[in-house]
């Protein structure tokens, strides 16, 4: 029999080894970054930005909200979205059509997604993970297929730990609704997340259910933030259950022409609480000030990352002017009405 101390010894073997492992992907992922900066003019100049952003605090309640000035992702929030533009250009998020600079790494699950760095990034090492195969952007049939939790798990084992992956639905932000893809950002830059301790204070339980590996996925309802949002949090693994999402996503209303109901989404692993997915369901893709004239314009165009608290602006003087009570009502807008 193993004796205590050699039992200590040995854990503390692995221990190190972990410790190791992890600090090899992250030198791994810093080359990966690295030499797209070196070698990518256009993505150093937008990542080296980011150093200098301009940032308002606003406090809405207990929750923290950042409003960002960031010029370069204008590009995001004046894209047009209809089917005539969506077929007038190239697919951005095509292997064929990236920019001969953009590095990728492949990723093999049940279909390949490739892995690149965000060329018009609203946080420090923004990524796009996209699908190798050009397919409208839907994540609601996609249930059983896991992808939120398989892609973390990716992003944790071979990438870097400590990524949070989100989705913008088609009409919630994206502005490549024709391609299926999700984005990840360091956990620790998101506001959601560095709030969650908090917002999980007055979560209340309304479901939960047993999985096939005996692990246990629990939904909450989350009061207290800017918009209502609902949680699903696993203690093990990386699955979410099907049955509570499903039950979940059928009860949001869904707009007609649409393949899924209107919702952000993001997924992230707590060392304390397990694998946690969040939807935020969404009413509208733009608020009224975005359409408005004159000085009651406010260029916003809230994707999931404006929905957890850091709304962008790509103008000046939309940064300068935008004050509590327009962000209360872009949330009321956008957010979903209960």
């Amino acid at each position: 029999a193993l004796s205590i101390e050699k039992i200590n010894q040995n854990n503390s073997y692995k221990d190190s080894l972990r410790t190791l492992e992890i600090k090899l992907r992250q030198q791994l992922t810093k080359g990966f970054i690295r030499h797209q900066l070196e070698i990518w003019e256009l993505a150093r100049k937008n990542h080296e930005a980011l150093e200098h952003v301009q940032c308002r605090t606003f406090r809405i309640g207990e929750n923290e909200i950042t409003v960002q000035f960031n010029p370069a992702r204008a590009v995001s929030t004046y894209a047009k979205l209809d089917k005539a533009s969506l077929e007038a250009r190239p697919c951005f998020l095509c292997p064929a059509n990236k920019p001969k600079e953009q590095e990728e790494i492949r990723i093999e699950l049940d279909e390949p997604f490739i892995l690149r760095l965000n060329p018009y990034p609203i946080l420090p090492d923004h990524l796009t993970i996209s699908s190798e195969k050009h397919q409208w952007q839907t994540l609601a049939g996609k249930t059983g297929r896991q992808l939120p939790g398989k892609l973390t798990a990716w992003l944790e084992t071979h990438f870097n730990p400590g990524y949070a992956l989100f989705y913008n639905g088609a009409h919630c932000g994206a502005s490549a609704p024709d391609h299926f893809h999700f984005q990840a950002a360091p956990q620790q830059n998101i506001p959601l997340i560095r709030q969650w301790n908090r917002l999980m204070e007055k979560a209340r339980k309304t479901d939960q259910d047993t999985l096939s590996d005996g692990s246990c996925c629990t939904s909450y309802e989350i009061p207290g933030y800017v918009c209502p949002i609902q949680a699903f949090i696993t203690d093990r693994g990386y699955e979410t259950s099907t049955v509570l999402v499903e039950r979940y996503l059928g009860s949001l209303s869904q707009h007609s022409g649409e393949d899924e109901p209107r919702y952000n989404l993001f997924a992230w692993k707590d060392a304390r609480l397990g694998f946690i997915t969040v939807y935020i369901p969404r009413n509208r893709h733009r608020p009224a000030c975005y359409s408005a004239t004159g000085d009651q314009q406010l260029l916003v165009s809230p994707g999931a990352l404006d929905m957890a608290g850091l709304i962008v602006t790509p103008r000046k003087e939309d940064f300068e002017k935008i004050t509590e009570k327009d962000i209360c009502q872009i949330y009321q807008e956008t957010g979903y009405s209960l």
